[in-house]
């Protein structure tokens, strides 16, 4: 049978300091959500593009809990926020400059970690696809002072936490307005 060398990228040594690392700094008791935060980085740090963990939504995500209230993607080739949609008043494809003070690389830099990937590009699109819920690991708030970019010109929004509800009510709003402009 072949064999996995299961550290062709990080090497066995430092995965297991790391691993050691987090065991001290473990509590003993923790929730799903706090399990994740300690080990899905070392998981991550094998660096294969395979191996990952997979965050506990359900456990962050109920109908009721408040979250970030936009659609993002990270542009995997230049690390910008773009809105996927027209939103609580921010258009569709405008460029996030910072939410609440925190700049997109500080925030792409902050997630990287939790990202498995063999290269800087690879681990980006699994950032953008984890988005949601790594924002809300670490930057959920009450509310967002947005600053984004459109038309060349620099805006400030302010917008307050949102539930599933209200934000997918934006989002059939938005397609709705869509369908009248396209119709």
């Amino acid at each position: 049978f072949p064999s996995h060398d299961m550290f062709p990228v990080c090497g066995m040594d430092a995965f297991m300091s790391m691993a050691n690392k987090i065991k001290k700094e473990l509590p003993d008791s923790v929730n799903r959500i706090e399990l994740y935060r300690y080990l899905a980085p070392l998981v991550s740090f094998i660096g294969d593009g395979h191996t990952q963990m997979s965050f506990p939504k359900n456990d962050l995500f109920t109908k009721e809990s408040l979250r970030f209230p936009l659609q993002l993607e990270i542009n995997a080739n230049d690390s910008t926020f773009t809105t996927e949609l027209d939103m609580f008043r921010i258009p569709k494809n405008a460029i996030i400059l910072t939410i609440n003070g925190v700049d997109n690389k500080t925030m792409i830099e902050r997630m990287m970690p939790y990202a498995s990937g063999e290269r800087y590009f690879f681990k980006l699109i699994v950032t953008n696809y984890q988005f949601p819920a790594l924002f809300e690991l670490f930057y959920n708030a009450p509310d967002y002072n947005i600053k984004y970019l459109w038309g060349g010109k620099i805006y400030t929004k302010k917008l307050k936490a949102a539930t599933y509800d209200k934000i997918h009510a934006e989002m059939n709003r938005n397609k709705n307005a869509q369908a009248i402009v396209t119709g």
